[in-house]
């Protein structure tokens, strides 16, 4: 992987006691190919990976309001506050 690469990588992910999250994919992480071991250069250590999960956002978040039939729970991309709206819910989200 490109020194870019595994900078742009390292913005995104963090971890929470024995897990670790990611904002993007993770190339070469495959669910055919676990367990993997992966060594950590730093401190000598190795990360052994056994399982990992796919979540995405919710259909709530991703539906345009305009395809939102009667009945159905929307998210409108509006500020509560003020009288701005978004694009898309990233930015809505970063205006809080």
């Amino acid at each position: 992987m490109p020194e870019k690469h595994k900078e742009d990588l390292k913005r995104v992910v963090f971890f929470a006691n024995s897990y670790f999250f990611s904002g993007r994919e993770i190339p070469g992480l495959d669910p055919g190919k676990l367990p993997m071991q992966l060594p950590v250069v730093a401190d000598g250590d190795s990360i052994r990976i056994v399982k990992f999960e796919h979540y995405s956002a919710p259909l709530e978040f991703t539906t345009p309001m305009e395809q939102i039939k009667a009945g159905q729970v929307g998210f409108d991309n509006r500020c509560a506050d003020c009288t701005k709206s978004f694009v898309d819910v990233g930015s809505l989200l970063q205006h809080w």
